[in-house]
């Protein structure tokens, strides 16, 4: 049992991001009626800022796999697993103009596992798409409405114009 405490301090040491309710529901096993307790961690697999838990259960024995966060998003054309979480921190990065570095240095002082810059750039390449979809979209929005605005306004001159010239006829 003593190896098995060493195991865990090296495995889950520090900090780690969950979303409470989707954590908290894995971690009953109702097979058994219980709790499934984070101390029986056999291991520890990190994506990001999410973490897959393999945790044996004191009853039965059985691996339990116990994810931090939500159901992740399967990648069509490569079947690579990716959670919402991890998008947000890359949405984060660009939009808030740091990196891999800044974010690095911020996880590090919260005790939370780095993440590397291949896998933050993954993150990001789907985003850039996704945000220069939304930037073009936006630019025909805005161009059309001031298309619609400009037409507007010339009609509205035009009226003008034609009511001063029929009262200058009129004098």
């Amino acid at each position: 049992m003593g190896q098995h405490n060493l195991l865990i301090d090296y495995v889950a040491s520090g900090r780690r991001i969950s979303e409470l309710d989707t954590f908290a529901e894995q971690l009953w096993y109702s097979d058994c009626d219980i709790p499934i307790p984070l101390r029986s961690l056999e291991r520890e697999s990190v994506y990001g800022l999410t973490s897959v838990l393999l945790i044996i259960c004191e009853q039965c024995h059985i691996v339990h796999k116990v994810v931090t966060n939500k159901t992740p998003v399967r990648e069509e054309d490569t079947g690579i697993q990716k959670y919402a979480v991890n998008y947000k921190v890359a949405t984060a990065i660009l939009d808030g103009g740091s990196g891999e570095v800044q974010i690095n240095i911020i996880l590090s002082v919260l005790n939370i596992p780095a993440m590397t810059s291949h896998f933050i750039k993954r993150y990001e390449r789907t985003i850039d798409v996704a945000m220069e979809h939304v930037a073009k979209e936006s630019c025909r929005d805005i161009i059309a409405l001031n298309k619609k605005l400009t037409i507007e306004a010339r009609e509205q001159e035009a009226s003008v114009n034609s009511l001063s010239t029929n009262y200058n006829c009129m004098l």
